[in-house]
């Protein structure tokens, strides 16, 4: 690593743990690489295989009056 890269991380490391998050991940997105080419891909994939799952009534939750009941009932039957 060179000088550069180590005073800057060592700048970095006294960062409070959200910007470091930040600055990594802004890093990480400016580093061409096909991976993440791949993840990008893999993201989009996955949305619309749910977005598929979601029109097909598939994966779907309680409805909102149907999860109210069951709510109420698991009140009612905590001590």
């Amino acid at each position: 690593m060179t000088a550069l890269a180590e005073s800057l991380l060592e700048q970095a490391l006294r960062l409070d743990p959200e910007e470091r998050e930040l600055l990594a991940d802004l890093l990480w997105a400016s580093v061409p690489h096909p991976a993440h080419e791949s993840l990008d891909q893999a993201w989009a994939d996955e949305v619309e295989r749910r977005r598929q799952q979601a029109l097909r009534g598939e994966g779907l939750g309680p409805s909102g009056r149907e999860g109210i009941a069951q709510l109420r009932a698991a009140l009612r039957r905590t001590p």
